[in-house]
């Protein structure tokens, strides 16, 4: 038997709950059933009596049930809580990415930049979200690391770009066959354009794809404490509760020990100190 519920009904599989006032047939309907999730407004169960029909839109559920039939009540549901799970999510990605978590790094996506159709200092050209597809921003972006370039159609080794963006941006200058260089800004790329079609293979920080329930996949490893922490405390607080500081204090040590993590991560990559290079006019010293 399937139950279509008008709200949220909070259930999830094995939970008990209670119907009662289903009218349409015998009373098979009506009693205490482990329910099976389905959905955030459906859920199955096993009837007791044999196959019949029921008035649609009559009846009602209890909520959840323990297994001696006492109500527990719904008290957060997905549709309450997702919000504060997303929020952490978020705030635990810019948190790893500011560390220099690698997990957010998308790399050899290719677009072409059209070329200009006409030689002039004044033109620039520009890849954006509005851009005509195939050749748009991907929806994940949120800024871009590295630029390559080949002259499209081509199969030549790309090429790497200068980036400009905090160089004082792309200069006035006639367009060739090449880009050569590239601006991030009003979050678009930018460049003087080129005589040629040009493809570019582009390295960027992506964002991570909201969950969307229950069911969803974590991309974070090991971050599911924080994040129920960080709901915990989100939620409590809403609703006026003390122990919101408490999780709160826990999601902060949780978020901290997986920017640890990462840091430490990085302690093992190998770098080369620069050595002191010679002053001009000063010989060495013995």
């Amino acid at each position: 038997m399937t139950i279509q519920t008008q709200t949220p009904h909070g259930l999830v599989t094995g939970d008990q709950t209670i119907l009662s006032g289903i009218v349409g047939g015998a009373t098979s309907f009506n009693g205490t059933f482990t329910i099976t999730y389905v959905g955030t407004f459906s859920f199955t169960f096993a009837q007791a009596g044999p196959t019949e029909s029921a008035t649609a839109n009559t009846g009602t559920s209890a909520g959840k049930q323990d297994t001696l039939g006492i109500g527990l009540g719904t008290i957060f549901p997905d549709f309450v809580l997702m919000p504060y799970v997303n929020s952490g999510y978020r705030s635990l990605q810019r948190a790893l990415a500011m560390a220099g978590s690698p997990l957010f790094r998308t790399d050899n996506v290719e677009l072409v930049v059209a070329h200009v159709s006409s030689v002039d200092p004044s033109v620039q050209v520009s890849i954006t979200d509005v851009t005509a597809s195939p050749n748009q921003l991907p929806v994940d972006l949120l800024e871009p690391l590295k630029v390559w370039e080949r002259l499209s159609g081509s199969t030549d080794s790309f090429v790497e770009m200068t980036n400009l963006t905090y160089s004082g941006g792309l200069p006035s200058r006639e367009q060739g066959e090449r880009l050569f260089e590239w601006e991030w800004r009003t979050d678009g790329l930018y460049f003087v354009g080129s005589t040629n079609d040009v493809q570019i293979r582009l390295r960027y920080r992506a964002a991570l794809a909201d969950l969307t329930d229950g069911t969803s996949t974590v991309l974070i490893r090991g971050s599911q404490e924080a994040l129920a922490f960080n709901a915990a405390s989100l939620a409590a607080g809403a609703r006026g509760s003390p122990l919101a500081q408490g999780w709160g204090a826990d999601w902060d040590d949780a978020k901290d020990k997986l920017i640890a993590a990462v840091v430490r991560q990085q302690q093992f990559s190998p770098r080369r100190r620069q050595p002191y290079g010679q002053r001009r006019g000063v010989g060495p010293i013995f």
